[in-house]
């Protein structure tokens, strides 16, 4: 997972002349950026306490929802990336229910600017026009009009540089949103593309030492550059092209109907995910030979994962997890994605980069599911090549308590400490949480009612977030939900 940041040093193309009390037009473009979501577990850091703001602690007081969504993990985005991202998560939707726009084919809808980039498909996320005030020394007027200049440029360019520095800060983590928020967008890649352009304009005719200059910032999502030097497309192979989306919506149908073919009508929720969890450990395996510079696209995709496979194309993570996500989705479980930078197994390991999912059971409680890890990097002999006889359910539903290696006295938020971060500088500006919600402890398929208590037994009584509610001589009534009592987590309904 190496960051693939493309940096275009600052053009400048002056369109008009310096010539004295005539119009003065300039555009000019900022440097292209490329993020890359599946970079930012690895440049990640873990979030500590006095990382979490005051709102984000508050989230942490209050009950999980039932929809976690990245987006709504940061309390100050600007409201235009909020409002571009729900436009793509509906277009996503719409190209899955049959319908065609840029996401799919990049001549659509898209602008090219070719004063500035050639070859080059974009969309327009926002434009922001401002009329900026300047002042500069009266004896400048009727002598030099043209020394103006430096005045007018000195207030562009500080606007240009805080307007520049909220997108550089923030947009990355909106394309994360709409990454890890979509993965049914089985056939867009995880590099996303960005840039932006402004223009301004002043004449040059004032009085009393003050003006007026014109500005427009321009900021664009690139779907695809054809630049022989630097070519990019949104999409992966082999879904890059209409005609192979469009297929690919089939199969991707087809492929989750034939997964739930076989779940029982009548399964619980606990059934449901166990099943799922057995269907995509004993269908696939770990992508054989991986390499994150040299490996196709394709094994990040949940398609890799839906369609069950093995060898070069076998899923990795990122397949596993998102698939997991979308089988959750379909059957109306809340499913989120999650990603660290160090998952280890023992306190002796490196750690890797990884993603794994938190699902949230119908005891109101969120878990963590790991598909990958319980579908071991070993492949199965011919002709079953995707079972290996040694895929489990070690990695399902575990709390951040559990004990995971007995040796080392391991726990899962240890093993698996969750992180979002760009290693860039850009978290010191947001306002975010990305702590897990999941459970102290594992899933509990057998709680389903509160413990009998004796006459001559004290009650202590502690809500599900560990803050004491009392001790009793017996059993107080309780509202419904989650409480731990005499040290036992039990559901009150």
């Amino acid at each position: 997972m190496n960051r693939k940041t493309t940096l275009i040093t600052f053009a400048f193309l002056l369109i008009a002349s310096y010539a004295l009390a005539q119009p003065v037009e300039v555009t000019m473009s900022g440097p292209t950026k490329t993020i890359n979501t599946r970079e930012f577990a690895k440049t990640a850091r873990s979030e500590s306490t006095s990382q979490i703001s005051a709102k984000s602690a508050m989230r942490l007081a209050a009950p999980a929802p039932d929809d976690i969504r990245w987006i709504d993990r940061i309390n100050n985005l600007p409201d235009y990336m909020l409002t571009y991202y729900d436009k793509h998560s509906q277009m996503v939707q719409d190209v899955l229910n049959g319908e065609t726009n840029y996401l799919v084919d990049y001549t659509l809808e898209t602008t090219k600017v070719e004063e500035l980039w050639e070859n080059r498909h974009m969309v327009l996320i926002k434009e922001y026009s401002k009329t900026l005030e300047y002042t500069f020394p009266e004896d400048y007027l009727g002598n030099n009009a043209a020394l103006e200049r430096p005045y007018a440029e000195e207030v562009v360019s500080v606007e240009i540089q805080n307007l520049s520095d909220e997108v550089d800060a923030f947009i990355p983590y909106m394309f994360m949103s709409m990454d890890y928020d979509n993965p049914q967008a089985f056939w867009l890649g995880n590099s996303y593309r960005y840039c932006y352009a402004w223009s301004y304009r002043w004449n040059n005719q004032s009085t009393r030492g003050k003006d007026y200059v014109q500005l427009t910032f321009m900021i664009y999502f690139v779907i695809k550059d054809t630049e022989p030097e630097d070519e990019f497309d949104n999409r992966i192979y082999p879904f890059d092209t209409p005609d192979a989306i469009k297929a690919g919506v089939t199969e991707y149908y087809n492929a989750i109907n034939e997964i739930f073919k076989d779940l029982p009508y009548s399964a619980t929720r606990y059934d449901t995910v166990r099943y799922l969890n057995k269907w995509l450990t004993t269908h696939n395996a770990y992508c054989s030979n991986y390499n994150p510079d040299t490996s196709p696209s394709i094994v990040w995709s949940p398609m890799s994962a839906l369609r069950g496979t093995n060898g070069p194309t076998g899923p990795v993570c990122e397949g596993y997890s998102r698939a997991f996500k979308i089988l959750c989705n379909g059957l109306n479980i809340p499913c989120v994605l999650v990603v660290g930078h160090n998952a280890r197994s023992s306190r002796y390991s490196s750690g890797e980069s990884h993603m794994w999912n938190e699902v949230k059971m119908d005891d109101g409680q969120w878990y963590a599911v790991d598909v990958t890890w319980n579908d071991p990097k070993v492949a199965g002999s011919s002709p079953n090549p995707v079972l290996s006889g040694r895929e489990t359910e070690k990695w399902l539903l575990l709390g951040k308590n559990d004990i995971i290696n007995n040796n080392e006295n391991l726990t899962f938020a240890e093993s698996h400490p969750n992180a979002v971060t760009f290693g860039m500088g850009f978290q010191d500006k947001w306002d975010y949480s990305a702590e897990s919600f999941i459970a102290d402890e594992h899933f509990d398929p057998t709680l389903n009612s509160t413990p009998q208590i004796r006459q001559d037994q004290s009650v202590t009584v502690y809500s599900i977030l560990g803050i004491k509610l009392g001790t009793f001589n017996t059993l107080p009534e309780l509202q419904p939900g989650i409480y731990l009592i005499n040290g036992r987590k039990t559901v009150v309904k």
